[in-house]
């Protein structure tokens, strides 16, 4: 203990350099015949002289280490309460900003008071600070991992619901007749392949399936496909339709010059087709969370006057057959709705409207009627149970009122001809 009184004594009469040199010489001895509390007296004492020459940085660090020791040695209290006084000494103060005297003694500024308009110019302006989460898309996937079907997805509202279905982390397969070098359309061009291409970049999974639905063994195929995969189907949406050919005959013609054939092609591919794809699911959609969309149209309940009268009969019929269905199933873990787009923004709306210079206006875009989907898919069994029975049938603006560019579309016009359950 007498290098520790040596090293007390040179500051007090501020000899720092020897004051140090003889506390790391006590602080060694102590070290080396393992006497803590020798070691935390020396240790305060270099903090003093460490202190005194202006190193507090240096001081404060062995001081932490003198409280460390002492704190270990539980018997010698007023050592430790001495250490801990040292390291609060030694602590870096921030020094309170002065405050100015402001006109009618307000020193901060108030949220009722704007600086030069409602109050003082000279009052301290309040700073904006702005904050923007940068996070990843995993909070925005509310269908990860969900087993997912979109029939019809080669272009058109089928591949804007699919995309939306992949960007919410679903497992998505999209089924149609194209392929590459054989589109079924050449004029609006796009296929199956071409859409499961654009998931990667979404954050979800994309299989391309071509399937013909007018022929009811590939549709079998398609169903043996996904039992074997994934045993279960969580998300199927019916959206696959066919337009008889040539369009400028579908579309106008007088009801007298219509073919028969027009009824017969529409109900292959956008009728019976997409009851007898969802019967066959049924088992597997029991295993999964068991949503059943299917895109139609309020052409199902009042005339659009540029298509014939092959599709009004078509749309009600598939309405009218998947409520049936819908009443069957809701009480199986099956929910079955039936959702109207408006206006939809589709490659062939938009070639439709430059051969006849049509406007339009107030078009939804494709995406518009996925994100609604995705909203409905990711809704409670319990909600869904209470969907399928009063609101089997809903318009896109029903469910989704933002578009994707911030355009608000106005709901409750179409489905009003329901009458509530339907």
């Amino acid at each position: 203990m007498a290098q520790v009184a040596v090293a007390e004594a040179y500051s007090l009469q501020q000899v720092w350099a020897k004051a140090l040199e003889a506390a790391n010489k006590a602080s060694e001895k102590f070290k080396s015949t393992g006497d803590k509390t020798g070691e935390a007296l020396a240790l305060l004492a270099t903090a003093k002289a460490q202190q005194g020459q202006g190193d507090r940085e240096k001081a404060l660090q062995s001081a932490r280490a003198a409280l460390l020791l002492a704190h270990r040695d539980s018997s010698s209290s007023a050592l430790t309460d001495k250490a801990r006084q040292l390291c609060a000494d030694l602590r870096p103060r921030q020094v309170a900003a002065k405050v100015e005297s402001q006109p009618l003694g307000v020193t901060r500024p108030l949220d009722h008071c704007v600086p030069g308009v409602s109050g003082p110019g000279s009052l301290p302006s309040k700073p904006f600070l702005g904050a923007q989460r940068m996070v990843g898309t995993q909070e925005t996937k509310r269908l990860s991992g969900l087993v997912c079907v979109v029939t019809g997805a080669s272009r058109g509202i089928g591949k804007g619901i699919a995309q939306s279905l992949a960007e919410a982390g679903g497992i998505v397969y999209v089924t149609g007749r194209s392929s590459p070098g054989k589109e079924t359309d050449i004029i609006l061009m796009g296929t199956v392949d071409e859409t499961a291409a654009t998931f990667g970049k979404m954050g979800g999974t994309g299989v391309a399936v071509h399937v013909d639905h007018a022929q009811d063994e590939q549709n079998m195929a398609m169903v043996k496909m996904i039992a074997d995969t994934h045993g279960r189907l969580d998300i199927c949406v019916n959206s696959a339709f066919y337009i008889p050919k040539p369009d400028m005959i579908f579309f106008s013609t007088p009801i007298w010059n219509q073919p028969m054939r027009f009824l017969n092609e529409q109900t292959s591919v956008g009728g019976l087709n997409h009851i007898g794809l969802t019967v066959g699911m049924l088992p597997y959609l029991r295993r999964g969370r068991g949503v059943v969309i299917n895109v139609s149209s309020w052409g199902s309940q009042m005339n659009i006057p540029v298509f014939p009268m092959s599709y009004y009969c078509n749309k009600a019929t598939f309405d009218r057959s998947m409520a049936a269905l819908s009443e069957k199933v809701r009480n199986y873990g099956i929910y079955v709705l039936t959702i109207w787009p408006g206006s939809v923004k589709s490659e062939r709306s938009i070639m439709g409207a430059k051969r006849s210079a049509a406007r339009l206006i107030d078009l939804e875009t494709v995406r518009f009627t996925g994100n609604a989907i995705v909203q409905l898919g990711s809704l409670s069994p319990d909600t869904l149970r209470v969907y399928s029975s009063k609101h089997r049938v809903l318009s896109s603006a029903d469910v989704l009122g933002w578009e994707v560019d911030g355009y608000c579309h106005q709901g409750d016009l179409h489905t009003f001809s329901t009458g509530g359950r339907s």
